[in-house]
């Protein structure tokens, strides 16, 4: 193993640094739980443990042991977003060695692998979903933790082999994911040391997994009540069967499109590390290490079969458990690139390639701290104006943050609530609802739709409020959520879809 020499350590060290401290700044920064988030954790809130067992409420699904780990960290920490978002956080940091470890066992450089931690921790998803209180960074730590207990435990030794078989039952209990990881893991170590090495106590350890996935099946996933939902849903992320048409191969630039845009986070240069991945795998081809590209490649492959059969789709944060593998293909392909320059060309120093890595930050400066949708800042204003004879009307789809808060204590007053309802598929039926409020109401709208580019279900409700005499009184907004006072009791009778003309006009003046 080449040793590196200590600029280049420094350099990478430092770039790892600061992905560990935008994780940890944007965890204190402690943003409002958005729509996604406040489902799932009014669940977690609400319910005890033996409840979790049980389909959630609001179509929510999640891995039981997540569930049981953001459990006790509100037990333990209290009802608030920190508590919710401590596990993922958690999660990201122990990826961290985790992967440098993982990267050097297949490698066997520190450069290739510094590289490979330095681009995860600079991932603007990674990072994300680091402070999201949603399974999907622990599907990263299953990606990463199973590969490298694959590649680091000795099927000789009673206690490492059962160690090994407990962890993979465990992973299953934490992560959708785990069992196509396994199954990879699995698959790898029947060939190499099953079948080579004749080592069939290893048999024993794929009947653990096997019988505990058969039995969590049972017991969690089969028959869900939300699987006919998740189907109409995630429609768009299932791959076609029929490898001869053109939108089996459509679906397939598309979405590899987007994940080397959205997913890895490289945008408009995504083709840079395409090119950087696709050399890895020729390099790794060259070198007959088929056993390294079937561990990093054949997920992609297993979960794209589970796509086409409908049992899970390939999309967004649902593939993000994959960004580790490629990023690792990516930092290889890199390294490659400076060992040809120093072969062929002129020499590079290793600075050039931490550089870019290290300018992935800039964006990354911009981008933080995350903000999405801001109820709480909403909320707490609503808390510290709003007076006894005043009463509040929720927007259906802020129902589940306004829950959430209510539950923790940010919302304490004991005004009249109005709930609203959905009317998506007729927006004029919102005016019979909107028609019923009277006196001053104060209004909370966040996750809102939008009927089209101009207009949206907030504008449209507002709109309406003005459009027949109510007077805005106040109103505040934040990233992704608003809050208005409205006085409705010079409201004049309904007006025969005065509001359709309107809508921008009206709130110019407010926004």
């Amino acid at each position: 193993m080449k040793k590196i020499k200590l600029q280049n350590l420094i350099i990478f060290h430092f770039t790892i640094s600061i992905g560990v401290l935008l994780a940890v700044y944007q965890y204190l920064f402690n943003r409002s739980l958005w729509f996604d988030e406040a489902m799932l954790s009014i669940n977690i809130l609400n319910k005890d443990f033996a409840e979790l067992l049980q389909p959630l409420d609001f179509d929510q699904v999640a891995p039981i042991g997540f569930l049981f780990a953001e459990k006790f960290f509100v037990i333990l920490l209290g009802k608030n977003e920190f508590a919710m978002r401590i596990f993922p956080l958690l999660n990201f940091l122990i990826c961290i060695p985790l992967f440098y470890l993982l990267i050097v066992k297949m490698t066997h450089s520190k450069l290739i692998a510094l590289i490979g931690v330095s681009l995860f921790c600079l991932n603007i998803n990674l990072l994300y979903y680091a402070s999201e209180a949603k399974q999907y960074m622990t599907d990263v730590l299953v990606a990463v933790g199973c590969m490298y207990a694959t590649l680091s435990f000795n099927p000789n030794k009673n206690r490492s082999v059962c160690l090994y078989a407990c962890l993979g039952c465990i992973a299953l209990f934490f992560s959708n994911i785990a069992v196509v990881i396994l199954f990879v893991c699995g698959f790898y170590l029947l060939f190499t040391e099953v079948y080579k090495n004749k080592n069939y106590r290893l048999l024993l350890v794929f009947g653990c997994w096997l019988i505990t996935f058969l039995l969590y099946y049972i017991a969690f996933i089969h028959n869900h009540p939300t699987k006919n939902m998740m189907l109409l849903y995630w429609d768009h992320a299932f791959l076609p069967m029929n490898p001869f048409s053109k939108e089996f191969y459509l679906f397939l630039y598309k979405k590899f499109y987007g994940f080397y845009r959205v997913v890895l986070g490289f945008d408009k240069f995504w083709i840079l590390p395409l090119i950087l991945t696709l050399s890895a795998v020729a390099i790794w081809l060259k070198g007959k290490k088929y056993a390294n590209l079937f561990l990093i490649l054949f997920p992609v492959a297993c979960h794209l079969m589970l796509s086409a059969l409908k049992l899970y789709p390939f999309n967004s944060r649902l593939i993000l458990y994959l960004s580790p593998y490629f990023l690792f293909l990516i930092a290889m392909g890199a390294y490659h690139f400076y060992g040809f320059t120093k072969q062929y060309i002129t020499a590079l120093p290793v600075t050039v390639f931490a550089i870019p890595i290290l300018g992935l930050s800039v964006p990354l400066l911009n981008e933080f701290p995350f903000e999405r949708q801001e109820v709480r800042n909403s909320l707490t204003y609503l808390e510290k104006n709003i007076k006894s004879n005043e009463k509040l009307y929720v927007y259906y789809s802020s129902n589940f943050e306004y829950e959430f808060y209510k539950s923790t204590g940010v919302v304490s007053n004991n005004n009249s609530v109005i709930i609203g309802k959905e009317h998506r598929s007729n927006k004029h039926n919102y005016r019979s609802e909107l028609s019923n409020l009277s006196g001053k109401v104060w209004l909370l709208f966040s996750h809102v739709y939008a009927f089209n580019s101009t207009e949206n279900e907030e504008n449209y409700i507002v709109n309406f409020l003005l459009s027949q005499g109510a007077q805005l009184i106040d109103f505040k907004k934040y990233e992704g959520s608003s809050i208005y006072l409205i006085d409705t009791n010079k409201k004049r009778p309904l007006e025969h879809d005065s509001t359709d003309h309107k809508n921008t006009k009206s709130l110019s003046g407010v926004n």
